[in-house]
């Protein structure tokens, strides 16, 4: 298998996202190897991915403003692709930095609940 073929690149930001539970800054230098490969081979999803898991290593590492500026990216990308699972595995790692900086009613409009209308 060639190493930046997608399935390579996807397998890095997995490997990322496994080593937030162990290692934060490999993770962090995983999910930014994944992004570098991805910005430079053009794939709008694989940069997604890899702006996702650089996000939830900043989470991670205590760094919420520096998550959510990754997931935001990664999120808009999503949305321009259609791609509603993946936009809504961005979403549920949002919604935690965004209250930790006391941002309740972003993270309430992101969620889309609102009293009344949670069924």
């Amino acid at each position: 298998m060639k190493p930046c073929c997608p399935r390579s690149r996807r397998r890095t930001v997995e490997e990322g996202v496994e080593r937030v539970r162990v290692d934060t800054h490999q993770a962090s230098a995983l999910a930014e190897s994944a992004l570098l490969i991805a910005y430079k081979l053009g794939g709008k999803e694989e940069i997604a991915h890899g702006l996702r898991a650089k996000g939830n290593a900043l989470y991670a590492s205590g760094d919420s403003k520096g998550a959510v500026h990754h997931h935001d990216q990664a999120l808009q990308i999503y949305f321009e692709l259609g791609n509603e699972k993946e936009a809504g595995r961005t979403i549920s790692t949002l919604i935690q930095p965004l209250i930790l900086m006391g941002e309740y009613e972003r993270a309430f409009q992101i969620f889309g609940a609102r009293p009344g209308n949670l069924h």
